[in-house]
């Protein structure tokens, strides 16, 4: 109970390291490092410690990060890329028929799959693949619909009940599938919520055509 069986952050480095170092351990290690952006500090200095494991004799470990940008290894300071040998994999947006079979596999998991009419997946995997190509984006759109449908039978439950002075029976039209106009309101709303949009909306003609003719540019790099 307690703190029993915690270690201190300088305690745990130390008997991974040593666990890292034992040359008669014959099993390979695989360590897999999702989000590997959020450890990027000015110091580094958990990448550096994690990095340092694989130049031990016996290290036999192999690891992989997944970062978020293309240029994780040039922002690295040359004592951690010193220590990393990079097999770079560039993983390419999705386009929109990846995109719209992730949403199926997703409704189908949820038994849900007539949630969505055809024309609403369609165009949210078509609107999401032309800007970032992002899953994580197109499951967001889709879960923000289906609260725009529950907000919006909420408030016709409420004028229900206030026209009959009373209870109201559940609204049917609740069952219908998620529309394109439901989706496209989704998107709205997160565009709204985004503060990088909303920092953008904010600038002058000047400093937003500056950003377009950057985007334009990187867009035509190979």
């Amino acid at each position: 109970g307690g703190s029993r069986g915690r270690l201190s952050e300088g305690l745990a480095h130390e008997r991974l390291a040593g666990f890292f170092s034992e040359t008669r351990r014959q099993q390979v290690v695989v360590l897999l490092l999702d989000e590997v952006d959020c450890l990027v500090t000015q110091a580094q200095s958990v990448l550096y410690r994690l990095f340092d494991w694989l130049s031990l004799p016996g290290a036999r470990l192999v690891m992989m990060a997944i970062a978020n940008t293309m240029d994780l290894p040039e922002r690295l300071l040359p004592r951690v890329a010193s220590r990393l040998g990079v097999r770079r994999v560039n993983f390419m947006p999705y386009d929109r028929a990846q995109l719209r079979s992730i949403l199926l596999e997703h409704l189908r998991a949820g038994e849900a799959a007539g949630a969505f009419c055809d024309d609403a997946l369609t165009l949210c995997a078509a609107r999401v693949a032309g800007s970032s190509g992002d899953a994580r984006k197109a499951l967001q759109v889709c879960r923000r619909a289906v609260e725009v449908r529950l907000q919006a039978a909420d408030r016709r439950q409420d004028v229900q009940m206030l026209d009959e002075g009373g209870d109201a029976e559940p609204l049917e039209d609740g069952k219908a599938p998620i529309s394109v106009q439901e989706v496209a309101a989704a998107e709205s709303d997160l565009l709204r919520v985004n503060p990088a949009a909303r920092a953008i909306a904010g600038l002058g003609l000047k400093a937003r055509r500056l950003l377009l003719a950057i985007v334009l540019e990187l867009r035509q790099r190979p």
